[in-house]
């Protein structure tokens, strides 16, 4: 998929330093909405997009991608901020690169918590946000990135809380989008399990 030209709707995108680091939020091609504020930062993980739909009501869709180092992780997400304002509804999503429960969103769990689970913890609990999906599947074990034997959910999409009861499916979508080293162009690319979780 080359980008912009290809998906036919609304993008954004937000280029990092090098191949392993940016985000992208697609917009339903034919959706009508107003946007009325962008924002991408300089290393390609944070892109925030707000906007209006034909109903007023305002939407504001954060994607991040964490950083794979620990320390870096730890500080990435206490810099995280949402300007909470009871009239928009905040959807957080993307690669945390962290696990919020090491039971069960990890196979072959380790004997301690990833580095920075304690730090998103706070954000999503200061942001009053909800992981929506595990709200729906409380005990279900499921993964969004594997390697090798080792299995976890580290991608995630957190809603405010009062939107809960406007919710009417979550499920992990095992689908990304991958920037191909040797043209500027993207192409899909879906991740399959060896094994049930």
């Amino acid at each position: 998929m080359n980008g912009k030209k290809e998906w036919g709707g609304l993008s954004f995108w937000c280029n990092g330093t090098s191949v392993s680091k940016g985000v992208a939020i697609l917009v339903k091609p034919n959706l009508d909405i107003n946007i009325t504020e962008k924002y991408k930062d300089a290393e390609g993980r944070k892109l925030i997009v707000e906007f209006k739909l034909d109903s007023n009501e305002t939407i504001r869709i954060f994607n991040i991608y964490a950083p794979n180092n620990g320390i870096e992780r730890k500080h990435f997400f206490n810099k995280l901020k949402i300007d909470k304002e009871n009239d928009i509804v905040n959807y957080v999503m993307g690669d945390f690169n962290c696990c919020l429960n090491r039971k069960l969103d990890r196979k072959h769990m380790p004997k301690r918590e990833d580095a920075g689970n304690n730090e998103l913890k706070n954000f999503i609990e200061k942001n009053e946000l909800t992981d929506i999906w595990r709200l729906r599947y409380p005990n279900k074990k499921q993964y969004t990135f594997s390697r090798g034997q080792s299995y976890s959910r580290i991608d995630y999409i957190f809603t405010s809380e009062n939107i809960d009861c406007r919710v009417n499916n979550a499920k992990n979508c095992l689908f990304s989008l991958q920037r191909s080293r040797r043209r500027n162009n993207y192409y899909e690319h879906r991740r399959t399990r060896k094994r049930p979780g």
